[in-house]
């Protein structure tokens, strides 16, 4: 397997095609795919289990923008199978807590919580929670939490509570489009513009690049949507 030195001039300039990914070391491939969409959000997303009674949270950095009317969310959900068994299942809390119970809540994740945030990304038992394994403290606000038992994550500042609408399947790996509809959100006052727009980093959110490198932002410019 290839791996790079990094003591390379910084002038040069590394090509790689599609054939050459599969000869990288595993474990250099994954940093560097990874990495290749630039900086993504890093959100807590949090479902409920009627089963065992037990809300769980975890760290996805695929949540994406669907749609504004209606208001949807989407984020990638991994495999629910084996890669080289199909017909053996993988365990997802996430997917399977929102198959029996199709309600979640999306928690922004600031610079106060990002170890505990990371923490949620490693595997429990279903019965655990991980909220209380990684530190984070969990808060039911009403009417979304009355009516459906899940939680929002406390320290967060941004929440959106959602019902999980619909799925896709991704052929080419097995993932999924995992698409939500927003009914609740909150946000404090002071960071909410009167057009609309939520400061991000007057709550000091962190958005992620890789795996596990966590960074705070810095607002450059804001562009008129007017064209010239």
């Amino acid at each position: 397997k290839q791996q790079f030195n990094r003591s390379m001039s910084t002038n040069t300039v590394r090509k790689l095609l599609a054939t050459e990914l599969q000869t990288l070391d595993k474990q250099f491939r994954t940093n560097l795919i990874n990495s290749l969409s630039g900086y993504k959000s890093a959100n807590l997303l949090a479902t409920y289990s009627p089963e065992s009674m037990v809300a769980n949270c975890a760290l996805f950095s695929s949540v994406v923008h669907i749609g504004a009317d209606p208001a949807l969310l989407g984020f990638i959900q991994r495999p629910i199978v084996d890669a080289k068994n199909q017909n053996q299942a993988v365990q997802r809390n996430t997917y399977e807590n929102l198959q029996a119970h199709p309600y979640f809540t999306i928690n922004h994740v600031n610079a106060n919580i990002i170890d505990q945030a990371h923490c949620t990304a490693h595997k429990f038992d279903p019965n655990i929670s991980e909220f209380e394994a990684c530190g984070l403290d969990y808060e039911y606000i009403d009417p979304f939490s009355e009516e459906t038992n899940v939680p929002f994550v406390k320290q967060s500042q941004i929440k959106i509570g959602l019902h999980f609408e619909e799925e896709y399947l991704i052929k080419k790996n097995n993932t999924l489009l995992m698409i939500g509809s927003v009914q609740l959100i909150v946000v404090p006052d002071r960071i909410l513009a009167a057009n609309g727009y939520i400061d991000l980093e007057a709550v000091d959110n962190v958005c992620i690049s890789g795996l596990n490198t966590y960074h705070t932002t810095n607002k450059l410019k804001t562009i008129d949507r007017r064209r010239p």
